[in-house]
């Protein structure tokens, strides 16, 4: 399929789409285009019930990222956001996002994903949507491989460590 036969595209309707136009649009697919397609990512509220109808139709896999706690099974992949979500005990696939968040919190997420032993490709390069700042430049350019920044824990500790904190009195 033209220039990068072997990625798949992961489409995320964040519970936009409506289940029959998206069975009447996928009919339309080849067999050859389908296969480019990884998951739908959240294509209906997932609480609906139109999630089988949909994955019955279109003969794709589901990813649920909005309603991940609650899943009963029903999703082929689990969009997990460690800023806003538990890793959950799940033997399935699961992804990782950093969910747009500052590169503190993709640092947070790439960690969290490393904990978990998550293998598959995720959403953890955010920072290239974003104006540069010094934090975002410790990781370096937008890649397949996530560059960790320097120093302990999360790292960024010079960054860290330049900034002016202040002391709030705990009530």
């Amino acid at each position: 399929m033209g220039r990068w036969p072997e990625l798949r595209w992961r489409l995320d309707f964040n519970e936009k789409g409506d289940a029959g136009e998206l069975i009447r649009i996928f009919e339309n697919w080849s067999v050859e285009e389908k296969k480019a397609i990884d998951f739908l990512e959240d294509p209906v509220p997932y609480r609906g019930g139109e999630w089988p109808e949909v994955r019955e139709g279109t003969g794709l896999a589901m990813a649920n990222d909005r309603d991940v706690e609650n899943d009963r099974g029903d999703s082929e992949v689990l969009v997990v956001k460690p800023a806003v979500n538990r890793m959950p005990d799940y033997s399935g696939r699961v992804v990782v996002t950093s969910y747009l968040d500052h590169p503190v919190g993709q640092r947070f997420a790439a960690f969290e994903a490393a904990r978990a032993g998550v293998k598959e490709i995720s959403g953890l390069q955010t920072h290239g949507v974003f104006k540069k700042t010094t934090f975002s430049e410790e990781l370096g350019p937008v890649r397949p491989d996530f560059q960790v920044p320097k120093g302990p824990g999360l790292g960024f500790g010079d960054l860290l460590e330049d900034l002016p904190w202040i002391a709030v009195p705990l009530r």
